[in-house]
Order: C-alpha cells, then structure tokens, then sequence
C-alpha cells in the first residue's frame, strides 16, 4: 500500500517535498489469523475423528499436518506486515529508509538531482522500481502489486523532474 504526502516546497530550508509511506497489502490482522485457524483446527479435528474412528488412522495426521502448515503461512504473512519502506525527498537528499520483519533499520541516501529511476512501463509482469546514483542501486517497494509500483514510479519521476526543473 502507498501513502503518499506531497509538501510545500521550501528549497533554502532543505524541508522535505515529498514523503512517500510503503507497507505490504496485509488484510489479516493476528485477531481473524487466531479465529480463522481455531475454526478450521475444530474442522479438521472433527474430521480427522470421524476418519480415525472409520479406520483411515493415515487422515488424521495429514489434518494435523495441514494446521501446522496454515499456522505457517499466517505467521509469514503476519511477519511480512510489518516491513516498512518510506521514502523522502527534499531538494538535497533522497532518503529511503526500510525497515525489515526484525525491526532492522537499513538508511540510504543519494542526491536526487543524479538519481535516475528504473522501471519497465511496458510490460505486464511486475518489474522492480530501482533508485539509481552514483552506481548504487536501491529497489524500492518489491512487495507491492503492479498497479501500485507504476503509481510509485510515476510519482517518484515526477518529483524527481520538478526538482531538477529550473525553478529550484
């Protein structure tokens, strides 16, 4: 998911222009995570019994087994929630800050006027939006769908052009 903030320039300050918030397209919260995965143990516990008790011991074990395996996914999915990317742009810096599932922070700054911003427009299959300076290269928002990494590349060009316009 994409916020974006767009600020009164003020280029003598260095303020920020540009604020640009990034999050994964997380729609369980741990609450339905819990609920959904106590119905479906309750489910297949029923189930697996019903089997057991019929003589197919083999079923209730590969219910067991596919628990474990949703209690798995949930726990990605819930861990992937909480990488965080947010970048800015002022008229001296552009800062991207990620922070990681572990809470790691990782800082990476370029100068937006050398910056050059990678992203294929034409295709159809979802393409990294790469920040280039200097050599360095930083793809940012990997996690989000296409339509929303052409949003991002489109805004972020933008900005970058009005910077390096003449009125600044």
């Amino acid at each position: 998911m994409i916020d974006i903030q767009r600020l009164m320039p003020n280029p003598s300050t260095g303020s920020a222009i540009l604020e640009i918030e990034l999050h994964p397209n997380a729609m369980i919260t741990r609450q339905m995570a819990k609920w959904v995965l106590g119905v479906f143990s309750g489910i297949c516990l029923i189930l697996g019994s019903i089997f057991f008790a019929a003589g197919a011991t083999p079923v209730l074990g590969f219910m067991g087994l596919e628990i474990v395996l949703l209690s798995g996914a949930f726990w990605i999915t819930l861990r992937n929630r909480k990488i965080r990317e947010a970048i800015q742009l002022s008229a001296n810096h552009l800062t991207i800050r990620r922070i990681d599932p572990n809470g790691r922070e990782k800082l990476v700054s370029f100068h937006p006027y050398w910056t050059q911003l990678g992203f294929d427009r034409s295709s159809d299959q979802p393409a990294p939006v790469t920040l280039q300076s200097k050599g360095n290269s930083v793809e940012v928002g990997a996690f989000l769908p296409l339509v929303e990494r052409r949003e991002l590349a489109n805004t972020l060009e933008a900005a970058l052009q009005e910077l390096r316009s003449p009125a600044y």
